[in-house]
């Protein structure tokens, strides 16, 4: 299973058909206080594809009312391949255009919708079980019209979803069809033949819908929030677990999160803690110990990497069951709350996993993860994050941490920007420069270490040039200061500072909305990033940006674009371009300070050189060659 796209339309501050796009199976969402993160995330909250959803998801009391539109929708686009149609147990002819499909949950006047994808609705409509009913379900609705129900509301459900059985989940599919049939329809029915048959029928018909449903559970995701203050406390008292009414609704859900991890329940702790069989008690307690020393054992092997082992010990005091962590080379026992936050947070993430570890398929939701962390504990947690989010299971978070932020993947960052009270979330290339825009990627310069005044210095009405470095920006700077190219016809550079940091750079300035160019050595590490870079543009559906090489000759940089006589008078005679790069930022600088100080002229060559390579970046040909030297001197009278 794979999630192509997610869309939310209307939930409290997210506008119509706000669209979250999965390039991999992470997605992070930056942007400023208030902007409408942790909205996506509720909106997301307690999703549950073929299964009935309580009125607590999404309801319409949290209705964007800026907005003249009746529902709060989701949509998710979902791919299958030959793996998950193997899943689907005696289910195997489906076409391949149908294995790309999208599932609409809205939550509408009379209730929740679920809109089968094509996938889902053409199984069911092939279905030979439920086709052979065809028939006869329509002949039940031919007698339920001739009952006069007036304006019931549930013989209105009944109504519907029986006659759009292929295109709707059914909720509580027994209760709203079975149910009411038996109780409100049949009786109607004088044949007793009859009845009994339409009775048969329509047990069939919900029993295989209800078998399909379950098929179908196996290969769709579930939704399911991660909350990091819901931790494993150190100490449960007995009337903590009995009555948690009286000690708030979320107290035991650390807990609870434990004990669905270990595969045990409230009741067994209870049992271990009351038992009048002192054996049988023991027993229980027993079972905690084993079953968490396998758990906690997987957690060592899987994220620890060689880190000193941790183990868990519960025990049963009396009436209080409590849990003590020891690391290996220590000697100290202390109990769970005294042990760091990074440790508990890793812990409670995994019980969360273990939990849902039934479902094949899940989208974690966090908002802002590992905020209380120190810097390294944060990086670490990206790397626990890329084990959580893998396969068929995803991972969408939020952040105002730079150290949240993997700048080797650009790509799966996304900013929700609000303007006039309505959110939207960009893909970094195509934010559109507003203050909003840039307040939601300042993060994300931060993690790499840019910022906005000194090292990026982005223009939005001209074309920025990144370069490789600032011996690149001094050659291009000079030469068109030499060529009189007013300020407003150039390009403005910015140097990457490394090659490798320019896919960042550019990833920046199309996310505040810029025109960017690309100017790359025609060396190894160029050819490099212009395969990535033509990756990510791909990838992104960006082709407005150009990547330019300084020459088409093979190991050009920016100082083969010096003469050979001019290499000669900078450094003496039978110098080349290769003595140049030996002191690259020295030797640009020298070149940039005799072009200013008027103590040296390029020549034809290399000005030629400097001309093709402007014409190429997109500077106006006609600019270059009108230039002159007077302009030149009047700049620098």
């Amino acid at each position: 299973m794979k999630i192509n796209q997610i869309s939310i339309s209307q939930y409290k501050s997210l506008g119509r058909d706000v669209k979250i796009r999965f390039l991999s199976n992470q997605v992070v969402l930056v942007g400023r206080n208030e902007a409408g993160k942790s909205n996506v995330l509720e909106a997301l909250s307690g999703l549950r594809i073929f299964e009935d959803m309580g009125n607590d998801v999404l309801p319409l009391a949290n209705k964007n009312r800026t907005l003249n539109e009746n529902n709060i929708e989701v949509a998710i686009k979902l791919e299958f391949d030959a793996n998950d149609v193997s899943l689907l147990d005696d289910i195997v002819s489906i076409p391949d255009e149908e294995r790309v499909c999208e599932i609409v949950i809205s939550r509408e006047a009379n209730g929740l919708m679920q809109k089968l994808g094509c996938m889902f609705s053409g199984i069911i409509k092939r279905d030979s079980v439920l086709s052979s009913m065809c028939q006869h379900i329509q002949g039940l609705l031919s007698v339920a019209r001739k009952i006069n129900f007036g304006d019931n509301s549930e013989y209105r459900a009944f109504n519907f979803w029986l006659e759009n059985y292929d295109e709707y989940y059914i909720p509580n599919l027994k209760r709203v069809v079975l149910d009411w049939c038996v109780n409100h329809i049949l009786p109607r029915v004088s044949e007793k033949a009859v009845k009994e048959n339409h009775r048969a029928i329509i047990i069939k018909f919900v029993n295989r819908l209800d078998e399909l449903y379950a098929k179908f559970r196996k290969i769709v995701p579930m939704f399911f929030r991660f909350y990091d203050e819901f931790e494993l406390h150190s100490t449960y008292r007995l009337d903590e677990i009995k009555n948690p009414r009286n000690y708030g609704e979320t107290n035991l859900l650390g807990l609870d999160r434990y004990l669905g991890a270990i595969g045990l329940e409230r009741e067994d702790v209870i049992y271990a803690l009351t038992n009048s069989n002192q054996s049988l008690r023991k027993g229980r307690q027993s079972q905690f110990i084993l079953k968490t020393e396998q758990i906690v054992n997987e957690f060592n092997d899987t994220y620890l990497n060689g880190s000193a082992k941790v183990r868990i010990m519960p025990s049963f005091d009396g009436d209080v069951l409590s849990f003590a962590v020891v690391s290996d080379g220590l000697y100290d026992t202390v109990l769970m709350g005294e042990r760091s936050t990074g440790l508990r947070w890793y812990l409670n993430v995994f019980f969360e996993l273990k939990r849902a570890n039934a479902v094949r398929n899940y989208v974690l939701l966090i908002d802002e993860p590992a905020i209380h962390m120190h810097v390294n504990a944060q990086r670490e947690v990206l790397n626990l994050f890329d084990s959580l989010a893998n396969g068929s299971r995803y991972l969408l978070f939020t952040t105002h941490s730079p150290y949240m932020i993997d700048v080797n993947h650009m790509e799966n960052v996304k900013a929700i920007i609000k303007d006039n009270g309505v959110a939207r979330i960009s893909d970094i290339h195509c934010s559109r420069g507003n203050k909003g825009a840039q307040d939601a990627w300042t993060p994300v310069c931060e993690a790499l270490g840019v910022s906005l005044r000194y090292n990026v210095g982005p223009c939005g009405d001209r074309m920025n040039l990144i370069c490789e470095g600032p011996s690149d920006a001094c050659y291009i700077s000079a030469m068109m200061d030499f060529l009189g190219i007013s300020e407003v016809f150039r390009p403005n550079v910015i140097a990457a500072m490394g090659v490798r940091n320019i896919h960042n750079i550019a990833a920046i300035l199309l996310g505040w909305g810029c025109e960017i160019c690309v100017l790359l050595d025609n060396d190894s590490e160029g050819a490099t990033e212009r395969r990535r870079l033509l990756k990510y543009f791909k990838d992104m559906n960006v082709n407005s940006v150009r990547i330019v090489y300084v020459d088409e000759s093979a190991g050009a940089t920016i100082e083969s674009l010096i003469s050979t006589a001019d290499c000669e008078k900078l450094l003496g005679d039978n110098s080349t371009c290769e003595e140049l790069r030996g002191n690259k930022i020295l030797n640009a600088c020298m070149f940039a300070k005799q072009i200013r100080d008027r103590t040296f002229s390029p020549d034809g060559e290399t000005q030629d050189n400097f001309r093709h390579l402007f014409a190429n970046i997109g500077v106006d040909r006609t600019l270059i060659e009108a230039n002159n030297r007077e302009c030149y001197e009047n700049r620098n009278a």
